[in-house]
């Protein structure tokens, strides 16, 4: 049995935390239990893959097991070596499989192995009725640049080190632009001041999050600071994603590269370069 009981970060992080439970629990054909994922039910079609059971428990029973196993790994952690003494890691004890904090799970190779069915399992329930209309701003004749510019926690987190002006992000468009005739799409979290984009062929989502993953999965390509929104809908789509990681980097279509070696909607790890178009 995989247990699930990471609360950590928002919806992107614990759907990347998710992913590798439900990608072990395939591979293993093992009973996967998401005690703080039920807001996905709401969100998603949660449809268990097949010969695998999927429970998604909030009573009181797993909140008493959850501070149980909680007490435990850090009864466990207390004793190990420093180096490993670190709260958020995966234990394996008496059967269990404990995932207790952020990106500790690794299971890369069962992730892409079963993408098809993790992508049905966390298939949006709004696609029954605003699939067209979420997709309206694609374009149909050129390739679908996503811009993810994201600003609200990026403005103090980690300094500010990934907050970037409209300046950068329009100088990066304008770079892309001299190699592929691009339509560009701006994925955002607060208002963008589109005088600066004058000149491009660029338009705005104003979807909600669930939608805007989607929407993202869809490009052909993605830009954006580290982040695991625009990572889990590289992963989703299996679309190619530069990453931003200073307000003066130049980028290209070399720079674009397939998530294939992880999947853990990070900017570490192996990946191949993607040829441009």
């Amino acid at each position: 049995m995989i247990i699930c009981n990471d609360a950590t970060g928002q919806l992107s992080n614990r759907l990347c935390v998710a992913q590798h439970a439900l990608a072990l629990g395939i591979e293993r054909k093992e009973t996967i239990v998401f005690t703080e994922l039920d807001f996905a039910k709401r969100l998603y079609k949660c449809t268990p893959p097949s010969g695998i059971k999927v429970i998604f428990k909030k009573s009181w029973f797993w909140r008493f097991e959850r501070q149980t196993i909680g007490r435990m790994v850090d009864w466990m952690i207390a004793r190990m070596p420093p180096a490993a003494g670190d709260r958020n890691r995966c234990l394996r004890a008496f059967g269990l499989t404990i995932v207790s904090g952020w990106v500790q799970l690794r299971a890369d190779r069962a992730c892409w192995k079963h993408h098809d069915e993790i992508c049905a399992f966390f298939r949006p329930k709004f696609l029954d009725e605003r699939k067209d209309a979420v997709e309206s701003l694609l374009s149909r004749t050129k390739p679908n640049v996503g811009i993810h510019i994201r600003r609200r926690d990026y403005r103090d987190w980690n300094g500010g080190k990934y907050f970037f002006s409209d300046d950068v992000y329009a100088r990066i468009m304008r770079d892309i632009e001299k190699e592929i005739d691009a339509h560009f799409i701006v994925f955002h979290d607060e208002p963008v001041e589109m005088e600066h984009y004058k000149g491009l062929d660029c338009v705005c989502s104003n979807g909600t999050p669930v939608e805007d993953h989607w929407f993202m999965s869809k490009c052909d390509y993605l830009v954006g600071p580290p982040s695991t929104f625009t990572g889990w809908a590289s992963f989703y789509g299996k679309v190619p994603v530069a990453t931003i990681t200073s307000p003066t980097v130049r980028l290209s279509l070399k720079d674009l590269v397939q998530r294939t070696g992880r999947s853990d909607c990070s900017v570490s790890g192996s990946s191949k370069v993607f040829p441009g178009k």
